[in-house]
């Protein structure tokens, strides 16, 4: 091979292309194995919130319908009022 042939099959790190390309290859392998790491947490950690969420709402749905009538009158009857106006209604 002439000179010229031998400089263009080099990267400018004077490694030859082939070597180079199988230790980028290696890198970006374990890139990618990390970015599917951080995916696979992230799902998980979203399939806990929607979880929790959903728990949390069940409850509240329970609670809701077990109320009794007064009750829930009184807490619409609360709506906008302040804590001393609250703590006035229940005195009285």
């Amino acid at each position: 091979m002439t000179e010229g042939k031998r400089e263009c099959s080099k990267l400018s790190s004077g490694v030859p292309a082939h070597i180079e390309i199988v230790l980028w290859r290696k890198v970006l392998q374990r890139m990618s194995q990390f970015l599917r790491l951080v995916d696979f947490l992230i799902l998980d950690m979203l399939r806990r919130l929607a979880t929790t969420a959903v728990k949390q709402m069940l409850e509240l749905f329970r609670t809701s319908f077990q109320a009794k009538p007064d009750e829930v009158r009184m807490v619409l009857c609360l709506e906008g009022t302040t804590r001393s106006q609250i703590l006035h209604k229940m005195v009285t």
